[in-house]
Order: C-alpha cells, then structure tokens, then sequence
C-alpha cells in the first residue's frame, strides 16, 4: 500500500498479454508494505540507526545519510521544478497506487478462471475510488462500486476522480458502508478486491474471517476475490525507508511490531520539496497475516479455488523481477509480496 519499495513503469499491453499466457502477470517491481509505483532513489534505516543520526545532528556531526546544505543538489538552470499539492490524497496516489495494473490484473485473473471478460467490479477499502475511475475508464459497460467507512475519504475521490472522468462517472458508485456488510446489497460483482492490505485491519481470525464469508455471498456465482499480501522477516522489522520521488519524498516507517500477536503499527509520511512535511500522513495499525492463514480461510468459507501469484526473481539482481505467476512454491525473500485470487466455484 514497503519496506523496499521500488517499481518499474507498467509493461505494455502486448507484453503483459504474453506473460498472462504462460500464467504469470507482469507488474511494477515493488515490494511491501505501502509499494511506490516508479522507480526511485531510495534511503533505508532501522529505527536504531535513525536514533543514531538525530543524536549525531543535535551534536552538529555529520552522519551517513544526513542532509548538509553543502551536499544537496542544485536544479539545473533553466530547468522548471514538479510543484506537487501538499494533499496527502494526491501524494498517495502519485507513490502507492497503480490502478491501471491493477484493473489489467483484475480482468487477467477472472479470464483465467472464466475465460471471459468481468463487468461489475467492488472495490472494499476503497478510499478515494481511484481504482473504480479506471475500471470504468477501460470498460465501456463496466460498472464499479466504492465501498468505504471514511465519508470525507470518499467525497474526495467523488471530486477528484470520479466526477472528472465524466459520463463514465454515471457507472460508479461510491457507498460508505462496512466491508462486511457486502452480502446485503442487491449487487452481485463479478470481481471484489482488497489490495493494499487494507483488510489487515482486522485482527481477530473470527473477524477476518467474517469479512471473507460476507464477500463470498456477495459474489456472482462466477465471480473472483482478489486480495494482495506481504512477508518475509523485512515485514517484522521497524525501519524506515524514504523514495524520492519528482516534487516529494514518501516515507514508509514501519514503527513497531509485535511477534506474538504479529500486530504492526505504520506510519506513512510525506516531505514536499519546498513545502511542508506530512508526518503521520496514514496510520496503519493491523496484523501481518501469512499467506496459509488468508488461504486456510478462503478455503474454509467457501472459496472452491485459490490462486497464489508470487514474484519471480532476476538472475543477475537477486532482486524481484516484477513478474508475477501462479505457483505453489515462493522463495525465501526477506521482503516479498504476493496476489490471491480466489473463485467461488
């Protein structure tokens, strides 16, 4: 929604149609918790290591990694600087989300199940419903629908995304409403997805588990949930990483993290060049589910099938590869992240 979050720009259309026949969907590289979606400079240190360099600044050392105004690169004359809004929305969806992937994923892994084409979309979690602008965006007849409990959330994403796309506004939906209250619409989508993470939110196993039985009712006979999630010992780790991006840095703080209850707090935080800094711009406060616990679960209300997508990895880098396939067997990464796409039947 990153620990180590790097991605490269989205693969064309014919390519990611090549990768889909050999079961594997080509993606941005990145990796958890909160993956930017571009490649960028990218600055990570543990919590103790941050102590560390705030202690030597007071002192007036320089450390690695700390800012001296000698040391900081000047603009090229003439050349013009990203002015950036200092909106935490904006900032978000310029760093986090690709919701182009993400919709080409969606309609790839319901054609691999159904060998067709999905029209109705439900985007739980879905904050400012950038994801439902695209889905309708790329399919004429499509139709999406927003849910979320954050009413100020959801009229911005009305504002900003929705309303400027025009009539293919007229297909969308936005709802503020519990996730698990899905089953009670009269609606039957073809597609649910909760990516980012967001359902991590739910800690107790009962109440996760509730959510996927409710998502299991709600879905058309035929239809897919989709859902992403992340690992490794990175993910249990407090660190902080900052990517550059063009007119703002993005920090992932992994502040805490429990091993017996695996209970996360994360923060994410925003700089603007030549503007203020957003701390604590999101709050994530969830548990770090593994990946047989959402399987045993999906299984265990319903779902008939469940499809793992994990990462392949470059030779010559050891790093992600930003190609994901169906396979029963992932590598022993220190951070990775992996899709989940379950049929109903």
């Amino acid at each position: 929604m990153t620990n180590t979050a790097e991605t490269a720009n989205a693969v064309s259309e014919a390519a990611a149609a090549a990768e889909i026949e050999t079961s594997g969907i080509a993606t941005p590289k990145r990796k958890p918790a909160r993956p930017p979606k571009k490649d960028a400079a990218k600055k990570s240190t543990s919590k103790k290591d941050r102590a560390k360099k705030a202690k030597g600044k007071k002192a007036g050392r320089k450390t690695d990694g700390a800012k001296s105004a000698k040391g900081k690169k000047k603009d090229k004359k003439g050349k013009k600087k990203t002015k950036v809004p200092a909106d935490k929305f904006v900032l978000y969806q310029e760093s986090v989300q690709n919701s182009e992937f993400e919709v080409r994923f969606f309609q790839r892994a319901y054609r691999k199940f159904r060998g067709t084409t999905p029209s109705v979309l439900r985007e739980d979690f879905c904050g400012t419903a950038l994801v439902c602008a695209e889905w309708v965006k790329r399919l004429p007849e499509g139709r999406a629908i927003g849910v979320d409990l954050d009413r100020p959330t959801l009229d911005w994403g009305r504002t900003h995304n929705i309303e400027p796309i025009g009539d293919d506004a007229a297909r969308v939906e936005l709802v503020c409403a519990d996730v698990r209250d899905g089953d009670k619409r009269d609606v039957r989508p073809d597609v649910v997805a909760a990516l980012n993470f967001s359902y991590c939110c739910m800690k107790r196993r009962a109440d996760l588990r509730d959510y996927f039985a409710s998502v299991y009712r709600s879905l058309d006979d035929d239809g897919i949930f989709v859902l992403d999630c992340y690992g490794g010992p990175e993910a249990q780790q407090p660190q902080v990483e900052i990517t550059e991006y063009d007119g703002f840095d993005y920090e992932w703080d992994q502040d805490s993290f429990n091993p017996i209850t695996a209970e996360a707090t994360c923060y994410i935080h925003f700089k603007v060049k030549g503007g203020p800094r957003l701390e604590k711009a999101f709050r994530y406060d969830w548990r770090v589910w593994t990946m047989p616990e959402l399987t045993d679960l999906l299984e265990e209300v319903g779902f008939q099938r469940t499809d793992v997508y994990w990462e392949g990895t470059d030779k010559k880098t050891g790093e992600g590869n930003g190609v994901f396939r169906i396979s029963t067997k992932g590598d022993d990464s220190d951070a990775w992240i992996a899709y989940v796409a379950a049929a109903k039947r």
